[in-house]
């Protein structure tokens, strides 16, 4: 890439295993390339190797020269008039001048001050390290490029960081050269967004269980470069934080600027004095919940939720916006955990950032690794573009060996993790969503399984070949995802939205309506009100139901395909769900949809990193009063009514 603004050069750097391989086939390693990309795209998988089989993309970022200035004195001795030839030679142009003879820029502008070099670092492995030196070694060691080297961004583990020989690369660079460094495992524990946690510090002293504290921040939080005391690194290198700037130009002000970083944790308590303050009313409604004891057993009450399995079942909202993160609301994403097993239900983009803030590092790695499948529920990107992420984070954490995950989904996002695949080592294997659909011809909730005969592709032949009865393939995938999940039906439910648009039903093992056992959780995905949703949903325990609108707009609901929260609490009532929580609200109501007294006893509104275990169902709904007294509604609807007539791609 070149323009008049920025030259960016990519340098590939391989591992020292993967070029030794490569010279043990006799292959250069543009072929080698080439050939490892055409298998990824052939398996629907990067190369099973991981990283050391694969090129990682470095860029050296060049800003043109800075013109001197230019001496009008100088170009009228030389006979040079006044006019549009002084603007010829200050844009670098040759004139002549009054006499006849050539007058160039060169002679009528002071020197040029060389434009800064970015370097932008990845450098994955310490088996990297040889390639990477010697890919960049000519920015690192050419006298002239060097000194043009401003700041170094290396993105990278703290074990490469205190590798000798990567400590030695950063010191062939002369010492105004400064260095960022930025690591997953240095990360620290001030929020990224205060304003959000600050609302969720609110909702946490409303219920300190559906809202736990969040972890901000990843690994050891409190060792940084201070604490490696085996490193000596040079004095220009310098921690990356949030909001940390560097500036290139003016050359006068060259350097890091940290004015905007955030360095403050968020006060719990502060925040809490401050609400009771303003809300006294919001102390006594916090008392009722925090008081709250567990009903007795009935027959209006699923037996799940009176009892201590009811505590082994529970879902984390990682978003509950539509189409685009906002500052309070993440797109859509549901974590759903029975024991030491997990699912996702859709996957929207950062679904990851929000396990780790919600549950830290080492739950993080745990559900990772206890992830059963992920289940989405139709292509719109707000709905799956989370779900690479997942994918490579498991294959880290497990190995990139590991057993492939199981990805439901509609048959064009197969397409696009293929692609995807072939950027990135994932481990996956693929069962289109229709594949999980129950037709009237094979009788409700029996778990057939239906769709084209190649709905399985397992990713990559550490997966396993193709057998020839790719259907058996198909049901031995779904039958071991059950078992896995404690679950005896995973249906597939078409839904009135876009193409290949599915809501998903789930039921436990033990799940028996007539004798109130077991758990039974369907979540809509994105819809308009539909008859086959509501039936499939009937008795069940957890209805999560879309809510994209409020009721007055039921006009622009229905021209996008989405719901109003009356809808939603409508399919509730009409299917008899003990429980209805309602999700995916338009980022027009960036903290709460409009609450009206539809929100009765058995409705709850859905936020991002709220956790509600089974056997806290009975205590959301007074979440809601809460709610209302947290946030003016009027205030909020005024301040967000200039966007209301906006356009919107939910």
């Amino acid at each position: 890439l070149s323009n008049e603004s920025v030259t960016i050069t990519p340098v590939l750097v391989w591992s020292s295993s993967a070029v030794a391989v490569g010279r043990e086939r006799g292959e250069p390693a543009a072929k080698r390339s080439k050939t490892d990309g055409e298998a990824a795209e052939e398996h629907g998988a990067a190369n099973p190797a991981g990283w050391e089989g694969l090129p990682v993309s470095n860029y050296v970022c060049q800003l043109p020269d800075i013109p001197g200035k230019f001496l009008p004195q100088k170009a009228a001795s030389l006979g040079v008039p006044r006019g549009p030839l002084y603007g010829k030679l200050q844009k670098g142009e040759s004139v002549e001048a009054a006499n006849g003879k050539t007058v160039h820029p060169a002679d009528v502008m002071e020197p040029s001050t060389p434009g800064p070099t970015v370097m932008i670092i990845d450098c994955p492995t310490v088996d990297h390290i040889q390639g990477l030196v010697s890919g960049m070694g000519d920015w690192s060691k050419n006298q002239d490029k060097r000194q043009k080297v401003a700041v170094v961004v290396h993105l990278t583990s703290r074990d490469v960081l205190r590798a000798p020989q990567y400590v030695e690369f950063i010191r062939s660079f002369p010492d105004p050269t400064q260095h960022m460094l930025i690591s997953e495992s240095m990360t620290e524990k001030t929020p990224i967004m205060k304003k959000s946690a600050m609302l969720h510090a609110k909702l946490s002293y409303l219920d300190p269980e559906a809202f736990q504290a969040l972890h901000h921040g990843l690994g050891n939080e409190q060792e940084d470069l201070a604490g490696a005391p085996t490193v000596d690194f040079p004095g220009n290198c310098r921690t990356g934080t949030n909001m940390l700037k560097y500036v290139l130009r003016p050359v006068a002000k060259r350097g890091f600027l940290d004015e905007e970083c955030n360095q403050q944790e968020i006060d719990q308590a502060a925040i809490v004095r401050d609400l009771l303050a303003s809300k006294p009313g919001v102390e006594q409604t916090a008392g009722k919940i925090h008081a709250f004891v567990t009903p007795a057993p009935s027959t209006s009450i699923p037996s799940i939720v009176t009892s201590k399995e009811g505590a082994d079942v529970s879902f984390t909202f990682l978003g509950t916006g539509a189409a685009i993160p906002s500052k309070y609301r993440n797109v859509t994403g549901i974590l759903l955990r029975n024991g030491d097993s997990s699912i996702l239900m859709d996957c929207g983009e950062s679904s990851l950032g929000q396990l780790y803030k919600r549950f830290g590092q080492q739950e993080t790695e745990k559900i990772l690794k206890s992830l059963r499948f992920v289940w989405i529920s139709h292509i719109h990107a707000d709905h799956h573009m989370g779900l690479a992420s997942i994918i490579g984070a498991r294959s880290r954490v497990l190995g990139n060996d590991c057993e492939p995950l199981l990805i439901i989904g509609p048959r064009p996002l197969r397409k696009m993790l293929k692609l995807y695949s072939a950027l990135e080592p994932m481990r996956f294997s693929y069962v289109e969503a229709s594949a999980t659909e129950v037709r009237p011809d094979n009788g409700a909730g029996n778990g057939a399984v239906n769709g084209a005969g190649n709905d399985a592709e397992p990713s990559g032949p550490a997966a396993g070949p193709e057998t020839p009865d790719e259907q058996a393939q198909v049901s031995a995938l779904l039958d071991g995802a059950k078992a896995s999940m404690g679950i005896k039906r995973l249906e597939s439910v078409r839904v009135e939205h876009c193409s290949h648009a599915f809501a998903l039903v789930l039921e436990s093992s033990d799940f028996d309506h007539g004798a109130s056992q077991g758990w039974k959780i369907v979540f809509s995905g994105d819809t308009r009100p539909c008859t086959q949703l509501t039936a499939a949903a009937e008795n069940a325990t957890v209805l999560i139901h879309e809510a994209t609108f409020e009721d007055t707009m039921v006009d622009e609901a229905m021209e996008k395909r989405h719901s109003t929260t009356g809808e939603a609490i409508a399919a509730g009532r009409t299917s008899n769900s003990y429980m209805t929580f309602l999700t995916h609200f338009s980022q027009r109501y960036p903290k709460i949809p409009v609450i009206d007294d539809s929100f009765s006893g058995r409705v709850a509104v859905a936020f991002d990193l709220m956790t509600v275990r089974l056997c806290d169902l009975p205590r959301v709904p007074l979440i809601t009063p809460g709610v209302k007294l947290l946030f003016d509604e009027e205030e909020e609807r005024e301040r967000v009514g200039k966007n209301a007539n906006k356009a919107h791609s939910e």
